[in-house]
């Protein structure tokens, strides 16, 4: 038998495989990506009403405590993604702290909750949103 034949398809083969391995990495790398910003400003806006709502949450608004706030965020939010909770005074800017990723979209929304039963304090609680 002439092993020199088998030697060539087996070379073919490897050929066609290092080329089809080639064409997927670039077409992976060039790949569009979701758009999922409105599904995300979706989720924020739904998370943000529900916190407005809810007297004992508005309360921590007032009181400057983010811990009840994060517990029911993280409840609503997909596993996938990561959060955080700031609160503000309504002059002041809200930014974010060295959490958050640099090198991905971060999504924030806020609302502006102005009073409870007992006082007029008005906050803002910002929300910012990222992929994991």
């Amino acid at each position: 038998m002439d092993k020199k034949g088998w030697l060539k398809v087996l070379e073919a083969v490897i050929a066609i495989t290092l080329l089809i391995g080639v064409l997927v990495y670039i077409m992976s790398i060039n790949a569009p990506k979701k758009d999922i910003s409105g599904d995300v400003y979706e989720k924020e806006k739904f998370i943000l009403d529900t916190v407005s709502k809810n007297d004992s949450l508005r309360n921590d608004i007032m009181a400057n405590n983010t811990y009840n706030i994060n517990s029911t965020v993280v409840k609503m939010i997909p596993t996938t993604w990561d959060f955080e909770t700031k609160i503000c005074e309504l002059d002041s800017i809200c930014s974010g702290d060295s959490r958050m990723p640099l090198n991905q979209d971060v999504f924030s929304s806020e609302i502006v909750v102005t009073t409870n039963k007992t006082s007029y304090n008005p906050r803002k609680l910002r929300l910012f949103v990222w992929g994991k």
